[in-house]
């Protein structure tokens, strides 16, 4: 399949998960906070399936998600996303990114851009962040991380152990 085939497969169910949402908001089956956790979540499919996607399309092999996690920072993180706010995530690696993981990362932002998202963003190894928690701007909304793809296990007990 197309890249365009399947980029057009995404905006549809993105436009569903959004016009879904703001269905049950708007008919007052859902209130705000809930349509916000409702929201992140659903996003967060979306994220798992395009890191599956971009790393058969990069790398061909599932192997490449033990290198590096996927974690939702920001109001999207603390499961608030409000519509058409932006998504922040961190790419997580154990050591420093490898070429296969610095292009999945890439494929999934290009794509991400080219779905209309606002992506806010940042590769780094567990050491870099580790190293930065002097830093109280960057290190404040570390805590809030959660891993919605990738390598979830290595991400919880190697970096939120940590902090």
């Amino acid at each position: 399949m197309t890249r365009e085939a399947v980029l057009a497969i995404f905006r549809r169910h993105l436009a569903r998960i959004r016009q879904t949402v703001r269905d049950d908001f708007e008919t007052y089956r859902m209130a705000g906070v809930e349509s916000a956790q409702r929201l992140a979540r659903l996003t967060d499919g979306v994220v798992r399936q395009l890191f599956a996607h971009a790393v058969h399309e990069v790398a061909g092999s599932a192997g490449l998600s033990d290198s590096v996690a996927i974690a939702a920072t920001g109001g999207y993180g603390r499961m608030m996303l409000a519509p058409f706010s932006d998504i922040d995530l961190l790419f997580l690696a154990p050591d420093e990114p490898a070429p296969d993981t610095l292009r999945v990362i890439e494929y999934m932002l290009y794509f991400m851009w080219d779905l209309g998202l606002k992506v806010g963003h940042a590769t780094r190894s567990i050491a870099h962040c580790l190293a930065m928690r002097s830093d109280r701007p960057y290190y404040s909304h570390q805590p809030d991380g959660r891993a919605p793809a990738g390598w979830r296990r290595g991400f919880v007990r190697r970096f939120r152990a940590s902090i």
